[in-house]
């Protein structure tokens, strides 16, 4: 009669690996304000593209109406030498997860991309809350 004791400290033991992953994982906030917005740069083969960040999307524009649109799920904010380093999280149609990696340098009211450091993205218009 011993067993069922052991059995109930299993079933525990397990909901408590559970819940100890799941409030480890990534805190999530609203996009800031700071990103909200159209940005475009002139530089190099990005001429004519934007990005585009709204609370509830993110969009690359390709050029010429061409646009991939994601979902934000939120963002994070941690602090960098030259500004405050957001990451964007956002998913594609088929709930698979990414990542936006930006710096923003508020002196400047500019960003760029972690992956593409040397090309600065410039806000064109700031997007009104829907």
């Amino acid at each position: 009669m011993q067993a069922a004791p052991d059995r109930h400290l299993t079933v525990w033991a397990i909901a408590a690996l559970i819940i100890a992953a799941v409030s480890c994982g990534e805190k999530l906030s609203e996009v800031p304000r700071d990103l909200i917005g159209i940005w475009e740069t002139e530089q190099g083969g990005y001429r004519g593209r934007i990005l585009e960040i709204r609370q509830d999307v993110v969009r690359f524009g390709a050029g010429e109406g061409v646009a991939d649109t994601y979902t934000v799920i939120g963002s994070t904010r941690g602090e960098a030498d030259s500004g405050i380093a957001y990451t964007v999280v956002y998913e594609d149609s088929y709930t698979n997860q990414a990542r936006l990696h930006v710096l923003y340098d508020p002196s400047a009211r500019s960003l760029r991309l972690k992956n593409r450091p040397n090309v600065t993205w410039r806000r064109r218009e700031a997007v009104q809350p829907q």
